[in-house]
């Protein structure tokens, strides 16, 4: 969530556009000011589920490397080197959030990496051990959505590349029964392959020393509702509801680009 499926996603990329030119808000501004960095550098981490956890995985084994390479043996880990510090700011959207999450609150998963840079030689088979072979003891041997990607397949095969449909079929042989909603499947993931607790809160005291105090970026998406589309909306007590609306003479993008942000470590 949160991110385009590419330059063919005419509507998100619409809505990317429109949301830079700013919105009416009531109970919020229609742009946020620039997060004072104070001179400091931002990473951001995009979406693309697996891909991204296995893909920033290895670039942070392989930098870790080469960090220890140029400063000492003792210099390949997170927490002995100084690979993230001049970074004050972490942006992560969906398979991007799972990775930094996974990174900054699981010493487990860390140390994964952590292996991986001391001995890049047999990095697959660490990777394997230590991640691929947990999420596949999540499996099935049918998937959820089975039916539902038959019928789409059925209709237009092209239907299959859509990204939608490809997260089903990806995620439907991992979905385990009591996970109701996306959010649970999330949770249960996050605690099979890195040991993170459901209960875990964002900005949690229990983070890893490099990445405490750092300001994490979290973007995801808002669907908008239309005289054509309608949608529910549900408000917890103790929580803010704002409203958008459009510039007169404009309807507001389907899907809207949001953020939150929290501090690393003060939580609790």
């Amino acid at each position: 969530a949160g991110e385009c499926a590419g330059p063919a996603d005419g509507e998100c990329a619409l809505s990317l556009r429109q949301l830079r030119s700013g919105r009416r808000m009531f109970g919020a501004a229609s742009q946020a000011p620039g997060m004072p960095l104070d001179g400091a550098r931002s990473l951001a981490l995009e979406g693309g589920g697996w891909h991204s956890v296995n893909a920033f995985a290895g670039v942070t084994a392989g930098l870790l490397a080469a960090y220890a390479n140029l400063n000492g043996p003792n210099q390949n880990s997170l927490n002995t080197s100084r690979l993230y510090e001049e970074f004050a700011a972490i942006s992560s959207v969906s398979g991007g959030t799972w990775f930094f999450a996974s990174l900054a609150y699981s010493q487990e998963f860390a140390d994964v990496i952590d292996s991986i840079a001391a001995d890049p030689s047999d990095a697959a088979a660490k990777w394997d051990k230590g991640w691929v072979q947990r999420v596949v003891t999540m499996g099935k041997e049918h998937n959820r959505f089975e039916s539902l990607l038959d019928r789409v397949g059925g209709l237009d095969a092209k239907l299959e590349d859509l990204r939608m449909f490809e997260m089903a079929r990806e995620t439907g042989f991992l979905w385990k029964d009591d996970d109701k909603t996306w959010v649970d499947w999330i949770g249960s993931m996050l605690m099979q392959t890195a040991g993170i607790e459901e209960s875990t809160k964002l900005g949690d005291a229990q983070v890893s020393s490099w990445a405490r105090g750092k300001t994490w970026l979290l973007d995801h998406s808002i669907i908008a509702a239309s005289k054509d589309s309608p949608a529910h909306l549900w408000s917890g007590d103790g929580q803010m509801t704002y409203w958008m609306v459009p510039e007169p003479g404009e309807t507001l993008p389907a899907y809207i680009p949001a953020v939150f942000s929290v501090k690393l470590g003060e939580e609790g």
